[in-house]
Order: C-alpha cells, then structure tokens, then sequence
C-alpha cells in the first residue's frame, strides 16, 4: 500500500511526464524534441544511502570514475 508520501510523489512524476509529451507535441521540430529525458524519483535511493551512512557507519562507500 502507498503511503501519502509515495503517492503524491508518483503523481508529480506523472504530471512531470504529461508536461514533456505536451511540449515535444506543441514543438515536435525543436532541437531538443529528439533529447531523451529521464524522469526520476531519487526518495529510494536517499533513503538506502542514508540506511547505508546509519548501520554501516566506518565502510566508505566507493563509485569508480
């Protein structure tokens, strides 16, 4: 079940969305039409990094170049 949270938040990804598809169909000739666009809810992925700093305080995590 969503919490209030999780569902606000997927319909600001949903309205997000919809606002991209209404300018690449009010422009489809523009530039940036052909652009790919990510949309992204990064909530998870604080939340595991901040479960990682809380129990796993003296292993530094480590992203290669």
């Amino acid at each position: 079940m969503l919490t209030a949270a999780e569902s606000l938040s997927d319909r600001h990804v949903d309205d997000l969305i919809r606002r991209r598809i209404a300018e690449l169909e009010e422009t489809p000739f523009a530039p940036q039409a052909d652009l790919p666009f990510i949309v992204a809810d990064w909530s998870k992925t604080l939340r595991q990094h901040q479960r990682w700093m809380d129990l796993l305080p003296q292993i530094q995590p480590f992203y290669g170049e």
